[in-house]
C-alpha cells in the first residue's frame, strides 16, 4: 500500500507538470488525462477489485477485464496512428470505439474522485474506532460499484440518446439603432458541425428538417465542419445542399477547417485538402467569410454582415482574424453583424476594436457539451477555461463606450466524446428588432 501510496504521489506530480505544459505550451492534452486515468485505476483496483482477488472468483476475472480494456482499446489505437489515423477508419468503428474508451473510463474516474473526495474528508476525520473504518472502506467500496454504474450508464446514453437530440433555442435582440427595414430579420445559427463524429445521415436529416422549418432570412455556420480531413464532409454533401435560406447561407472557418490536427507528409496534401474544403463550400452555395464583408440592403436601409478566419488565445490556435482588413471601407455602416469563430476573439480583441460591433455569433465551446443547464442553473467545466461559452452575453466596447452582444452557440456535433451530457446540441434562431425592448430569450 506504501508503494501504491509513492507511485500515486509520483504521477499526480507529472500530472500537474504535464496539464500546466499543455495549457501554456504546445504540450499534448491527453498525456496529463492518460496520467489522470492512470491514477484513477489503481485507486479503482486498490479499492474496488483487489478484495475479489484472495476469493478467486468469477467476478475478481470480469473486474479486471474491465479495468484493463480502455487501456486496450487506448493503446490499439495510439498504435495506429503512424500506421493508418483514426481519421481514415471507417467512420462508425471511429465513432464507437472512442466512445467505448470513454464509457469505460468513466466507470473508473467518477469512482476515484468520489473516493478522492472521501479519502480528504477522512484525513481531517480520522476513525476514532477499527469498526468505523471497516464500515468505511464498505461503503467506499458499495459507492464505487453504484457510481461505476450510473456513470457508464449515463455516458451511454450521451452518445446513443442525446447527441442528436437538437435544441432550439430562441432569442429577441433589440437594436435601438438597428435600421427600420431590419427589424424583424431572423438569422439561424449552426456551429461546429465537426462530421466526422456524426454516425448517420438520419440524424443530419433530422437536423436540415429543423432548419429549414424555421424559415429564416440568413442561416450562418461559425466553423468547424470537420474534425481532420475534408472528406469526413463528403457523404453529407447531398443532405447539406438541402440546407435554405430565403436570401442565403454564410461561413466561416473554425481551427479544425485548416487541417492542422493531421499529420501531412507534404505541405502540398494539407494545401489540397484544404482546396478541397473550399470547393465543398462552393458546391454547397454557402458563401464563405474570410476577413471579409457583405453589405445587406433592404429598401435604402443597410447593415454588414462580416466573417474573420479563425483566432484563438491558446499557442496551438490559428490566429489569422483580421479585424481592420473586414472593415475597410465599410465604416459608414452603422450596424454590425460578425461571425467569428472563437469567443475568445471577442474577450481579447472585439471588445477593444475601433468601431462597435453589434453582434458578435460565435461556437467553439461547445458548451463543453458535458454540464449542466437547468431551472435558472448553468455550469460546465468548460467555463473554466473560456468565460464566455454558451448563451448570450453583453459588455461595453472599451473604445466606443457603445453596448455589445455576443452569442455563444452550443455546437450542433460533437468533438472527442461523440456525445452529450445536459449540454444538448443547439440551433438557435435569433430575431432582430428596432427599440429599446431588453434582449431575452424565449427557449
Amino acid at each position: 500500500m506504501h508503494g501504491s501510496f509513492n507511485i500515486k504521489r509520483i504521477l499526480w506530480i507529472l500530472t500537474a507538470v504535464s496539464f500546466a505544459l499543455s495549457l501554456f505550451y504546445q504540450f499534448p492534452l491527453f498525456i496529463p488525462v492518460l496520467l489522470l486515468l492512470l491514477i484513477a485505476g489503481i485507486s479503482y483496483y486498490t479499492e474496488v477489485i483487489k478484495p475479489y482477488k484472495k476469493k478467486k472468483s468469477k467476478t475478481y476475472t470480469l473486474l479486471v477485464f474491465f479495468l484493463f480494456f480502455p487501456w486496450i482499446l487506448t493503446l490499439l489505437m495510439l498504435i495506429s496512428l503512424p500506421l493508418k489515423h483514426p481519421a481514415y477508419w471507417n467512420d462508425r468503428l471511429r465513432i464507437y470505439w472512442i466512445a467505448a474508451i470513454i464509457i469505460f473510463f468513466s466507470a473508473q474516474i467518477f469512482p476515484f474522485l468520489f473516493h478522492s473526495t472521501q479519502g480528504l474528508i477522512a484525513h481531517f476525520y480520522r476513525q476514532k474506532t477499527e469498526n468505523q473504518a471497516i464500515a468505511r472502506r464498505k461503503f467506499l467500496k458499495q459507492s464505487a460499484w453504484l457510481l461505476g454504474g450510473i456513470s457508464t450508464g449515463i455516458f451511454t446514453a450521451g452518445v446513443f440518446v442525446w447527441n442528436h437530440r437538437f435544441r432550439l433555442h430562441k432569442n429577441h435582440l433589440s437594436f435601438p439603432h438597428l435600421p427600420p427595414h431590419f427589424d424583424g430579420l431572423k438569422i439561424l445559427q449552426i456551429s461546429d458541425l465537426h462530421l466526422g463524429n456524426w454516425d448517420s445521415l438520419s440524424a443530419m436529416h433530422k437536423l436540415v428538417e429543423l432548419i429549414n422549418r424555421q424559415e429564416a432570412d440568413i442561416i450562418v455556420f461559425t466553423g468547424d465542419l470537420v474534425d481532420f480531413i475534408t472528406s469526413e464532409a463528403f457523404r453529407f454533401k447531398r443532405e447539406l445542399q438541402k440546407i435554405k435560406a430565403k436570401e442565403a447561407v454564410y461561413c466561416i472557418l473554425g481551427n479544425h477547417d485548416y487541417g492542422d490536427y493531421m499529420h501531412w507528409d507534404t505541405a502540398m496534401e494539407k494545401e489540397k485538402n484544404f482546396e478541397a474544403l473550399l470547393q465543398f463550400y462552393r458546391e454547397l452555395n454557402w458563401q464563405l467569410l474570410r476577413n471579409e464583408s457583405i453589405v445587406l440592403e433592404r429598401g435604402k436601409d443597410r447593415i454588414l454582415l462580416s466573417g474573420v478566419e479563425n483566432w484563438g488565445d491558446r499557442k496551438r490556435y490559428q490566429k489569422l482574424a483580421d479585424l481592420d482588413k473586414t472593415y475597410l471601407g465599410y465604416e459608414n455602416i452603422s450596424f454590425k453583424i460578425l461571425l467569428s469563430h472563437n469567443p475568445a476573439h471577442w474577450e481579447k480583441h472585439i471588445l477593444h476594436f475601433k468601431h462597435t460591433i453589434d453582434l458578435t455569433l460565435s461556437g467553439h465551446t461547445h458548451g463543453g457539451q458535458i454540464g449542466v443547464e437547468w431551472n435558472g442553473i448553468r455550469w460546465s467545466p468548460i467555463a473554466y477555461l473560456y468565460p464566455y461559452w454558451a448563451g448570450l452575453y453583453r459588455e461595453t466596447n472599451t473604445q466606443t463606450g457603445q453596448q455589445q452582444l455576443l452569442y455563444v452557440n452550443r455546437g450542433t456535433g460533437s468533438i472527442g466524446y461523440p456525445g452529450r451530457i445536459g449540454i444538448l446540441p443547439e440551433v438557435t434562431v435569433f430575431k432582430l428588432h428596432k427599440g429599446k425592448k431588453e434582449n431575452g430569450i424565449d427557449a
